[in-house]
């Protein structure tokens, strides 16, 4: 039986512990981290602007141009989502994936990425609790 009580007095230290034990052991889609492949990942979840006036193939090579800078700065971000708006794209949430120390950690930062300026932005990050229910872009 899955102890879900939470023995801190942190909340978000026990959501990641109930979201842990529950998508791995109940359904499977987050693996022990010693399993986890060692690769660049594309991102979960990709959202667009109503706004945005660009085709499609115009966002995947976007969407690709952003995945090549996280690689660029050799960051194992896994799980995270992309944003494309009007002038701006974000890449936000998701953890990163330590693999000489085998851990999963949030992330210091995300990224705003310019579209005319073609520059890579660290952002703060929002909290992963937030990015779990819902996102906001100011």
């Amino acid at each position: 039986m899955i102890d879900l009580i939470c023995k801190s007095n942190h909340s978000d230290e026990c959501y990641r512990n109930y979201l842990e034990k529950n998508l791995s052991i109940g359904f499977g889609q987050l693996r022990e981290v010693e399993y986890e492949k060692v690769e660049f990942s594309k991102p979960s979840l990709v959202i667009l602007s109503p706004t945005l006036e660009i085709d499609e193939l115009e966002i995947t090579k976007l969407t690709e141009k952003l995945i090549s800078l996280l690689e660029n700065i050799n960051q194992y971000r896994k799980r995270y989502a992309v944003i494309h708006a009007d002038k701006n794209s974000y890449i936000i949430g998701g953890y990163i994936l330590d693999p000489i120390n085998q851990l999963r950690k949030s992330p210091d930062n995300d990224y705003k990425y310019n579209l005319k300026t073609d520059i890579l932005q660290p952002i703060v990050s929002l909290p992963n609790t937030v990015v779990s229910f819902g996102l906001a872009i100011g």
